[in-house]
């Protein structure tokens, strides 16, 4: 080790520690939440060497699925909170506020149930060093101080005017806390990129487009940088490193959209008796008469383009998808694969690529890292891992967090870690 190196870890309080083989109680431990947001199973390979290269060392989920809606908010608040909608009150990217006005999922206030900061913040018994760093505003927004919700204490804002932070600059700040700060350590990260170049890529319907693997490489390269500096002071082996995509992506044509408010108002409703909430592929109808609710749904379930419609009464049904919640509209209505919503006209969404339907579901769920609580090698599950939602009960356990009231919906990551890495007798904030 080099002069530089040891002063580093001596000014970090990072100095291995001789007992270090497991979580019991670790001072050192790193855990760190990466979301590529937009980003798909397939697309971890050639393109994205780190990935790939984590994917041979580490747990691999085949088969982890995003919650529904499969949205950036709503997989985001899920992760955080390892619950469905239903409980932590995030049923979309917009919904219909009480004053009658659409209005954006990004506020704390909205939040349900405690966040892994929250509940660090106030529930560890010892000092857990944290910081969220998001890729763009409602991100932010959400998991900023409020409603009784606890901020990370590194909680970058995003420059003001612009849609999402490049992957480059979030990573940077993100490195530079988890370098000068003292361990124990939670961070989440996430990486806007790929989902804004996927939403505007008009080749996707035909496959990935070079323009989609450049942007997935840079991805992969802000990983390798992390990466490279955890291990040249010595913390790769303090490291434990969920990669995780809030939701997968879906193309259209650009003929390929449905608008729902024709349709309801070809079924009789007048323009007051209902507003529709469309995000991409997912739709939320809010009829203010309860009575013309199924002449509603009937309606959309006729519209080619619409693959599954939700009611409190339908089979599935809002409750089978976690979506029965005060704030969802009264039926929600995913587009088929291919198809998009635009409402109530068709220039209102000309994006290509879109998310929110069971076609963006597949997520992509790794855990990797250098940490003895690991298993390591390559583990590959096929059973499992419920895509983001898995992630606050894995890292809760990690720290000693006990469950909460009611438990975790999501479930344990257990074949990633040693038997004895996720209870709730160890880590930093056991008793």
């Amino acid at each position: 080790m080099s002069l530089k190196e040891f002063l580093a870890l001596l000014l970090l309080g990072a100095l291995p520690s001789a007992a270090h083989a497991h979580l019991f109680h670790d001072p050192y431990v790193r855990v760190y939440v990466i979301v590529i947001e937009g980003l798909e199973r397939e697309e971890v390979g050639a393109a994205m060497p780190t990935l790939a290269g984590l994917r041979a060392e580490g747990a691999w989920y085949e088969n982890a699925n995003a919650v529904m809606p499969s949205t950036t908010l709503v997989n985001h608040a899920a992760l955080m909170t390892g619950v469905l909608p239903r409980r932590n009150g995030i049923v979309g990217e917009s919904f219909l506020s009480a004053d009658g006005a659409p209005r954006a999922m990004d506020s704390p206030d909205l939040l349900e149930a405690d966040t892994l900061v929250t509940r660090l913040k106030e529930e560890c018994l010892a000092y857990v060093e944290t910081a969220t760093i998001l890729s763009r505003p409602p991100l932010y927004n959400l998991f900023k101080a409020g409603g009784g919700q606890r901020q990370a204490d590194f909680h970058q804002r995003p420059f003001p005017g612009i849609e999402r932070e490049p992957d480059w600059l979030g990573m940077q700040d993100f490195a530079n806390w988890a370098l000068y700060q003292p361990t124990p350590q939670f961070g989440l990260l996430s990486l806007g990129d790929g989902a804004e170049a996927g939403s505007i890529d008009p080749a996707g319907v035909a496959g990935i487009s070079p323009a989609r693997l450049a942007v997935l490489a840079h991805a992969d390269a802000q990983i390798r940088y992390l990466i490279e500096n955890l291990k040249a002071l010595d913390f790769w082996k303090d490291t434990i490193l969920f990669v995780v995509s809030d939701h997968g992506m879906d193309w259209s044509l650009p003929g390929g959209f449905v608008s729902l408010t024709p349709t309801i108002e070809g079924a009789g409703l007048m323009p007051d008796e209902f507003t529709v909430v469309a995000d991409g592929a997912a739709a939320m109808v809010y009829v203010h008469d309860p009575a013309r609710i199924e002449t509603a749904a009937a309606a959309v379930r006729t519209l080619p383009g619409v693959g599954t419609t939700l009611t409190a009464t339908s089979t599935p049904s809002l409750a089978d998808y976690g979506l029965d919640h005060p704030n969802t509209g009264q039926i929600v209505a995913f587009a088929a694969g291919g198809s998009r919503f635009s409402d109530p006209s068709p220039i209102e969404n000309p994006y290509p690529g879109n998310s929110g339907n069971s076609a963006a579901q597949p997520t992509v769920l790794l855990v990797s890292g250098g940490h003895a609580g690991l298993v390591g090698g390559a583990t590959s599950v096929s059973t499992g891992g419920q895509g983001p939602m898995s992630i606050a009960a894995t890292v809760a356990a990690l720290f000693g967090l006990a469950e909460p009231p009611g438990g975790y919906d999501g479930t344990l990551l257990t074949e990633a870690f040693d038997p004895n890495a996720l209870t709730s007798e160890q880590g930093p904030c056991a008793p």
